[in-house]
């Protein structure tokens, strides 16, 4: 069976990181590159606000090669397409189809996304939309990923339980809402990501409470 070559819009975060261990997996596709939009001005992740070093030592470590979209300080939608556009049909001129996000939610955005592609011929794969998350967080971390939570809003981010700005042994609703409401977070992925599945590591302590409590 012939794959499909599509680009992989990489963040940096968790869902990203389990959106890429997905389309690996499939058959059906074939990553030709990770692409991250950052901001030239601060020389960081849009969407995580990470540093570019961190963003290049991970996809050192997953072993695809990494093109970085870089935008303006106060870029706007107008720069992100045309410059996201341009990108997008140099791959397309190589044999690329689509390109793959680790959307979960937010149907406008994805359709955007859609309205965005299909515009210049292109098509989008959703490798976890709409997936339950306490499933996914328990997924992530059973194929032996880890992450780091560099910053959260100060604003209170649920109200029940109410949050204590640890995030250490929480009950299980802290760990769910973590997953989907932190602001800022860095996956870490030992290398090759694509050798990963094959093998398993031990749960940490904190992280089998966080899944034992879920169930």
């Amino acid at each position: 069976m012939i794959k499909e070559k599509i680009v992989f819009c990489w963040s940096g975060g968790k869902d990203s990181a389990l959106a890429l261990n997905r389309v690996l997996r499939d058959e059906r596709y074939e990553v030709v590159s990770l692409l991250t939009t950052c901001n030239e001005h601060f020389q960081r992740v849009s969407m995580h606000g990470v540093r570019v070093e961190l963003l290049d030592r991970q996809a050192a470590s997953i072993g695809l090669p990494l093109e970085k979209n870089f935008v303006g300080q106060r870029s706007s939608n107008e720069e992100y397409q045309q410059k996201m556009s341009a990108c997008l049909l140099a791959h397309q001129a190589r044999g690329v189809i689509g390109c793959a996000f680790g959307d979960i939610f937010l149907e406008d955005l994805k359709r955007w996304r859609e309205d965005n592609l299909a515009s210049i011929g292109m098509r989008g794969v959703f490798p976890i939309w709409k997936e339950d998350t306490h499933e996914l967080m328990r997924e992530f971390f059973r194929l032996g990923f880890g992450t780091i939570t560099s910053a959260v809003s100060t604003t209170p981010i649920w109200t029940k339980p109410p949050w204590d700005g640890t995030l250490t042994k929480n009950s299980s609703a802290r760990c769910r809402q973590t997953w989907t409401r932190a602001a800022r977070t860095a996956s870490f992925i030992p290398s090759p990501l694509r050798d990963r599945f094959s093998r398993s590591r031990s749960t940490s302590k904190w992280e089998k409470k966080c899944i034992d409590r879920s169930r």
